[in-house]
């Protein structure tokens, strides 16, 4: 009989073959598939290797593949299948693929996209196979938008490299932008909560906060007056565009509730992007930032996770990005992304990439030289 320790190394070796353009923490991935409640549909061939798997814990569907030799065999129908019947013997009446109880990928991987993007560069090896696979099984896409990750090529990148010490941080029309010490977790956290408070969870991890820590806590502090306003910005417009992202959240908010998705129990593995809402443009060079003197002072207007995910394969990451009501339409959120991408390329990251995010930030992370990279499609049946 095979152990417990085998079968999860198996399906972990099957989601790689079948998901290499996926980024997604190994450690988090083999925790999710790991863990015990999990109802586990298998199929192998004459030899008793594992060419299919289906992995069900309450009505997400975690994983769902079949080795490309075996595809078009009815494998991945029977597959499928017996999820559904997992879902319906736990007593749920709607499967959700992905982003559910918890997720690997938040939907199914596809290269369609269902409404308006832009900076898009897929991944050549995307297709729509499996999302035509979901849909003439009675599959919907679940949202009023797209979900996307998004990846920024950091060796063509034109933003300049400059370190970003604790020490000397970087001043430009009256925001700092630096890295949050250990005794500012209760102000980075306010400001969090008041901007988008499911993230709150990610920013309560002590080690973020310090250097040597792979993980850290970027922060905008805003200087002088709380109702500042960038002349350059139509308060109206703005107020629109925060009003469509606020719209998006709360039906997005409603779907995870719906599958119960409150889990941070990967939080120091991978760092999600849905919650950013400063949406608005920023101008060409926006990036650039003089260095200030000393310890910034103020209220804390923006924050942002970037991580060296791999220094063998040079790649980082972004996200949890959050700008404060009372100051979006600054361009803070642009500013983060362009700090955040001159500290993982002055480390020697040559690629970085964002998961789990939706229609609109596409152009504001665009302006940072992010591209989307694979769409989801967020993909539900009721049963």
């Amino acid at each position: 009989m095979r152990s417990d320790i085998s079968i999860n190394q198996e399906l972990f070796e099957i989601y790689q073959r079948n998901f290499p353009f996926i980024e997604r923490n190994e450690d988090t991935v083999r925790w999710i598939l790991g863990n015990a409640d999990n109802r586990v549909i298998e199929e192998r061939n004459a030899l008793g290797r594992l060419i299919g798997a289906a992995v069900v814990n309450q009505n997400a569907l975690l994983l769902l593949c079949v080795d490309a030799e075996y595809r078009n065999r009815g494998i991945g129908t029977g597959l499928l299948e017996g999820a559904e019947q997992a879902v319906r013997d736990s007593g749920f009446g709607t499967i959700a693929v992905g982003a559910g109880f918890d997720y690997i990928t938040p939907g199914v991987p596809t290269s369609r996209s269902r409404f308006d993007s832009e900076n898009e560069e897929l991944y050549p090896e995307l297709d729509r196979a499996a999302d035509d696979f979901f849909t003439k099984r009675g599959y919907v896409h679940a949202w009023d938008c797209n979900c996307f990750d998004m990846r920024c090529d950091l060796t063509s990148w034109r933003g300049r490299c400059r370190h970003l010490p604790d020490e000397a941080p970087r001043i430009a029309d009256g925001v700092t932008y630096r890295f949050a010490e250990p005794e500012k977790v209760e102000n980075v956290c306010a400001c969090v909560d008041d901007a988008w408070s499911d993230f709150t969870g990610y920013y309560r991890q002590e080690a973020l906060y310090h250097a040597d820590s792979p993980s850290r806590v970027l922060i905008a502090v805003r200087q002088g007056s709380r109702n500042w306003q960038s002349g350059s910005i139509e308060q109206g417009s703005q107020d629109r565009q925060d009003q469509s992202i606020e719209q998006r959240n709360q039906k997005q908010q409603r779907v995870l509730v719906e599958h119960g998705s409150q889990n941070w129990q990967d939080v120091p593995a991978e760092q999600g992007s849905q919650g950013e809402k400063d949406v608005q443009s920023a101008p060409a060079g926006q990036g650039d930032r003089n260095r200030g003197d000393g310890k910034a002072s103020g209220e804390v207007a923006g924050t942002l996770i970037v991580t060296i995910e791999d220094k063998k394969r040079k790649l980082g990451s972004i996200g949890c990005t959050t700008v404060r009501p009372a100051f979006r339409g600054q361009h803070i959120a642009v500013g983060l992304v362009m700090e955040a991408n001159r500290y993982l390329k002055e480390a020697g990251m040559k690629e970085a990439y964002l998961s789990y995010t939706y229609s609109g930030l596409d152009h504001m992370y665009g302006y940072a030289g992010y591209r989307i990279c694979v769409y989801y499609m967020m993909a539900q049946k009721k049963l």
